[in-house]
């Protein structure tokens, strides 16, 4: 199996519209999630800031708010990379859970055969809008979407399908988004406090992220998708395992295909919704994982729950992190809340960082682990 490297990446969010300001606002505490009224109540909601869409030129004039997002973080991705889309050794992999659902007609709910409402549809427009000749694939796997397609393109590199791959993920706040988990009682009204004894639901965010994968080793301490997982609990359509054990599967998983210990992790990106259920869960698998001792962050406290997103610029930021030997701290935490025996990161420290484990789990009981490494 060939190595997969990590080439390039993008993010965009309410905190920035690159790696860069994400990453210097996380380290200073910023916090783009904001209090909103949503018809009887309040949620706490982070948005894109439109100026960072209306001051780019498409080729195309009919494109949704969404595929501009997605747009914009490919060409931002592909700015500095020596990949090239229109290469047929090049895929495209989109993750999102809604695409464009944003476009359905209100009056007419059956009407969908427009507007690229299906997901299928807009993965094709943006992977055409970049001349790539293949046919792209389309992750929509709940809350870990983002890690799926990872997975999914490292998966394709290493077994040498593609020399290259753009996996690309986002989502958008929309009526339907927010009013579903409205309806779980799932959001909070004020700024998510993932592990904090506090917490009491989730923030949405929107986001847009592009990381780009190669299977050649082009500078020196390059970071490697090293082992990744996916896993299913089968507990309940809309809550995770209570022992954690699909998510410790995945780690499991993830962790021997990278052929590392748990002492061998430096850091834990968590998935850490700010639920009371998500939460306690994946504090409980961490433990059994033996990986008590590792500093464990959620960035969700930062810019909200981001969908089809999440698992894609937390791993950027994630892996941003190892390359200036940060631990990044946890969004929104104070005191610990959970059972598991873990060590949030309360603050950012300078510590080195060669080996991340990123995770995620949505609804169905699905689970993923991703180990990302210092090619070292």
């Amino acid at each position: 199996m060939n190595s997969v490297f990590v080439e390039n990446y993008s993010v965009l969010t309410g905190l920035g519209r690159n790696v860069e300001d994400n990453f210097s606002s996380i380290l200073a505490g910023r916090c783009s999630i904001r209090s909103e009224d949503f018809h009887d109540r309040k949620v706490s909601l982070s948005r894109i800031n439109n100026d960072a869409v209306n001051s780019r030129c498409f080729k195309n004039t009919d494109i949704s708010r969404l595929e501009r997002h997605l747009i914009i973080s490919v060409e931002d991705a592909l700015s500095s990379s020596s990949v090239d889309p229109e290469d047929p050794s090049t895929v495209f992999l989109i993750s999102t859970t809604k695409g464009n659902i944003d476009r359905l007609d209100a009056s007419d709910p059956f009407k969908i055969g427009t507007g690229r409402i299906k997901l299928h549809q807009m993965s094709q427009f943006i992977s055409s809008y970049f001349g790539n000749p293949n046919r792209p694939v389309t992750v929509c796997n709940a809350c870990i979407s983002g890690l799926s397609a990872i997975i999914a393109a490292k998966y394709l590199i290493s077994g040498g399908r593609f020399k290259n791959a753009v996996v690309c993920g986002g989502d958008n706040i929309s009526d339907f988004v927010v009013s579903g988990f409205s309806a779980l009682k799932a959001v909070s009204p004020d700024p998510s406090r993932p592990f904090d004894e506090t917490r009491n639901g989730l923030s949405l965010g929107e986001a847009c992220g592009t990381l780009i994968l190669t299977g050649e080793n082009k500078i020196q301490e390059q970071i490697l998708v090293s082992g990744c997982a996916s896993s299913n609990d089968a507990n309940h359509i809309s809550g995770p395992s209570r022992d954690g054990s699909g998510l410790l599967l995945a780690i499991e998983t993830a962790m021997s295909e990278a052929a590392i210990n748990a002492g061998d992790v430096t850091s834990i990106s968590a998935h850490g919704t700010g639920t009371v259920f998500n939460d306690e869960m994946e504090s409980i698998a961490f433990e059994r994982a033996h990986l008590s001792d590792v500093p464990v962050y959620s960035l969700k406290g930062f810019f909200g729950h981001t969908l089809g997103a999440t698992g894609i610029i937390e791993s950027i930021l994630s892996i941003h992190a190892m390359k200036e030997n940060i631990i990044m701290p946890s969004g929104g935490f104070e005191k610990p809340g959970i059972s598991g025996n873990i060590s949030i990161s309360g603050k950012h420290r300078n510590s080195e960082n060669n080996i991340c484990l990123k995770t995620g789990s949505g609804f169905a009981g699905c689970n993923a682990a991703v180990v990302f490494k210092k090619n070292v």
